[in-house]
């Protein structure tokens, strides 16, 4: 539904990761300055914020397990 958490799976037949590593999950967020404020008031690292294009924004961060979290904001 339009309200519930999606997730994007890409198998890549070549490719087996490791536990943590090579792994991604995207997040799309309404308001990526709100999370990033979020993540910098409990010490969080992230990337610098990316625009590949016109209405894109997003930033990484990394979980405790090693995961690779992306925040996605985009038109």
């Amino acid at each position: 539904g339009a309200e519930e958490t999606k997730f994007e799976l890409i198998y890549a037949k070549d490719h087996q990761p490791a536990p943590g590593g090579n792994v991604t999950v995207g997040f799309a967020v309404s308001d990526l300055e709100e999370k990033i404020a979020l993540l910098d008031s409990r010490d969080i690292a992230h990337s610098p914020v990316l625009s590949p294009g016109p209405g894109m924004r997003f930033c990484f961060f990394t979980d405790l397990n090693g995961v690779r979290i992306q925040l996605f904001e985009g038109h």
